[in-house]
């Protein structure tokens, strides 16, 4: 009689946490993204710390990426200035896939430099809503504008 009571507790556990995502999924407000003209013109003028490049209205993590809110429970993540130019060239990107789930802490995306992968740490928990499409064309555009079009 307890084992059927204890399988039963966890059957309506694992119901109940089933649900519970379902509807976070499906009460989620339609994705919106702000335009990269809009988000750099939000920026405020750089400082230069080193020779680096930084913006104060970022929040900068210790794997060297960076995160911009844009409005509730959005962010905008990318590469700071100090892995750009510590990776070199970058010849491709390995990225998350929309409705990926990231964690803090953990590697969520990849730079390739010739047969070289630099995993980059996610600054942020969430999942990814969006992915900007011409990083996967033109991953280059890190090297020239990591805040920006990168």
């Amino acid at each position: 009689m307890v084992i059927i009571l204890v399988v039963l507790t966890f059957a309506v556990c694992l119901l109940v946490d089933w649900l519970i995502r379902l509807r976070e999924e499906t009460d989620s407000a339609p994705v919106w993204i702000k335009p990269v003209e809009a988000f750099k013109k939000s920026l405020v003028p750089p400082t230069y710390a080193g020779g680096f490049c930084i913006h104060d209205n970022l929040h900068y993590h210790p794997g060297h990426t960076w995160i911009a809110s844009e409005g509730s429970n959005r962010v905008r993540v990318g590469i700071d200035d100090f892995a750009r130019r510590l990776i070199g060239k970058i010849e491709g990107l390995r990225l998350p896939e929309v409705g990926d789930r990231l964690v803090q802490g953990r590697r969520g995306w990849w730079l390739q430099r010739r047969n070289h992968l630099a995993g980059l740490l996610s600054p942020v928990t969430g999942r990814v809503i969006a992915v900007n499409p011409q990083m996967r064309a033109h991953p280059e555009a890190l090297q020239t504008d990591p805040y920006g079009e990168g």
